[in-house]
């Protein structure tokens, strides 16, 4: 309204499609489905055009609303405001009933409390009968969607990534929001529905509903972090049931899609909610097309105080010599102390993995620490299996199949997807639950997983580290490879996703047993290049990035490592020709 109050009103003697409208050939049983409806807009007869019809008519758009009558509230349900709604000189509610989309509410003669062009609503409706529309047609009136949200669906989304990237930029439009920086989106060509982040920033949570103790039929109100609550309004106002264009960069281990999202008139999602300081940039922004307008309405809101900035407090020199002396107060969250600045290793973003596979690029493929049992009891079945019922051999294999595959270095039998089949049948394989590859050229060393073994999904999860890569000789990428594997060992580790790029988790890499940065220790024998990406740093250096930085300083003025003979490698000697990029 004008004096930007809300007002939740209903359209005079409308009565939209209902599930009753699926059963209008079942009179005898008129209840029958109804618990079956999930997604009424989707599942009841018409109720999706309707929608769309107002959506497209009146989202974002100045009407005129006539107050018709006022429905006193009753036991069961709140009071109504019943109006006429006008889009310019057209009457929305008789729009709709002309399209077979609404029906007329039948008042009693004398009933008063009815819209004022109730007649007009009548004679619309005979009209649309007449000419069999909408809900007076033998059509079912249904939207097929297909729907990726939600743990059920996890998998099927993951499928659907790379196809989503390919297609670019998408038509789309905000079905709900659940935080400033969540979504579920309707991408229109295809009828998917997806849950969407949006990227490059980080927006204050809202109010949320998790189990409680545990038990997911239990469950417990979360409250908002400061700014949730307002930065949830504001992509309500702007976004919400919006036509919106999303691009998709990448996933989150719970299914949802991560990428751009704008508005019809090319308006950045994520720009607007920092320009309105209630959102803050993420790291892995850097290197986007948007990365310098996304700091510099940071900085502005950072400068005025605006939104989450409110309480902010420029670091003073003192500050940084308070952060170097503190010491983990007791019976408080563990912390280590790095530089200037504490981590939190009780920080929900860390997990425990364990490494099982590194390659000479530096690559990671970890299993999360909690799934370890399930893979342990997976391997022991696999075993007792195979020596109880010998493998048949001579399996034809296809490319992409998954099957057991028994390993050259232990002769046992192992989960495995084939990736490439040469003409000299010889095999590459990938061990989907360890991360390592094999080329095999015996097909009596495969077969078919037995049944019931497909089901748990790979645990092998590929990363990238940190602000590192490999160096550009073979030789000391081997040696890279091989001290990082020593320095592991066999031991537990806290690992955190510090930022994303080209699909990939970067991460970075802690001793479980004594938090002990092992990145570090490598970067201070010289036996890696720190730099973001292809090399470059990032436009606002982290304190990961920057004990890193320090870390291979160290290593410079020892002449150890790759620094032996010069502060330069080869990709970075720009003097003799190099360009600095691999």
């Amino acid at each position: 309204l004008r004096d930007n109050k809300v007002r939740k009103i209903y359209l005079s003697s409308v009565r939209a499609p209902r599930a009753a409208d699926l059963q209008k050939n079942d009179e005898n049983n008129p209840n029958a489905n109804r618990q079956q409806i999930k997604r009424p807009l989707y599942e009841i007869p018409y109720l999706f055009e309707a929608r769309e019809l107002l959506r497209k008519r009146l989202i974002g758009k100045t009407v005129r609303v006539v107050t018709d009558y006022v429905q006193a509230a009753s036991n069961e349900f709140p009071e109504k405001i019943c109006c006429t709604v006008y889009a310019g000189n057209v009457n929305l509610g008789e729009a709709l009933i002309s399209k077979g989309l609404a029906k007329t509410v039948r008042h009693r003669q004398d009933d008063e409390q009815r819209s004022s062009h109730y007649d007009d609503l009548l004679t619309a409706e005979q009209q649309a009968e007449k000419r069999a529309v909408g809900l007076f047609s033998n059509g079912n009136g249904l939207q097929r969607i297909v729907d990726m949200t939600g743990d059920s669906n996890r998998e099927r989304a993951k499928g659907l990534l790379n196809v989503l990237q390919q297609k670019g930029r998408m038509e789309g439009v905000v079905e709900f929001v659940a935080s400033g920086s969540r979504f579920r989106v309707h991408l229109l060509k295809d009828n998917w529905i997806i849950s969407f982040i949006l990227s490059s920033i980080s927006c204050p949570r809202g109010e949320r509903r998790v189990p409680a103790g545990g038990n997911s039929q239990q469950q417990k109100v979360e409250p908002a972090e400061p700014f949730g609550a307002e930065a949830l309004t504001f992509s309500k106002e702007h976004f919400l049931q919006r036509d919106v264009f999303v691009e998709i960069e990448s996933m989150d281990r719970g299914g949802s899609f991560i990428g751009r999202l704008s508005t019809a008139d090319g308006h950045s999602a994520a720009l607007m909610l920092v320009q309105a300081g209630l959102a803050k940039v993420h790291d892995s922004a850097y290197g986007t097309p948007l990365y310098k307008q996304l700091l510099e309405a940071e900085d502005k809101c950072r400068k005025e105080r605006v939104g989450v900035w409110t309480n902010y407090e420029e670091p003073t020199a003192k500050d940084d010599e308070d952060n170097e002396g503190e010491n983990n107060p007791e019976g408080g969250q563990e912390e280590v102390v790095l530089g200037p600045a504490p981590i939190n290793f009780n920080d929900s973003r860390f997990r425990r993995v364990v490494v099982t596979h590194v390659t000479s690029d530096l690559k990671l493929y970890v299993q999360y620490s909690e799934q370890g049992p399930k893979v342990e009891q997976l391997q022991s079945e696999l075993r007792d299996i195979f020596s109880q019922t010998k493998p048949v051999g001579g399996h034809v294999v296809k490319k992409g199949e998954l099957l057991a595959a028994r390993y050259t270095a232990d002769n046992e039998w192992y989960r495995a997807r084939v990736e490439k089949i040469e003409n000299n049948n010889r095999v590459s394989v990938y061990f989907i639950d360890y991360g390592n590859r094999e080329v095999i050229s015996d097909s009596s060393r495969f077969t078919t997983l037995p049944p019931g073994f497909s089901q748990l999904p790979a645990q092998a999860h590929e990363c990238d580290i940190a602000y590192v890569r490999p160096p550009p000789d073979e030789d000391d990428r081997e040696e890279a490879k091989n001290a990082l594997l020593a320095e592991i060992g066999n031991d537990e580790c806290l690992m955190r996703v510090e930022y994303r790029q080209n699909n990939s988790e970067h991460v970075s890499l802690y001793r479980a047993s004594n938090k002990e940065n092992i990145i570090k220790s490598l970067a201070e024998q010289g036996l890696i290049v720190v730099g973001q990406g292809r090399g470059g740093r990032p436009a606002r250096p982290t304190p990961l990035y920057d004990e890193l930085q320090q870390a291979q300083a160290k290593a410079k003025s020892s002449r150890v490592g790759l620094w032996q003979y010069s502060d330069q490698i080869e990709d970075d000697a720009t003097e003799f020709g190099f360009n600095g990029r691999k």
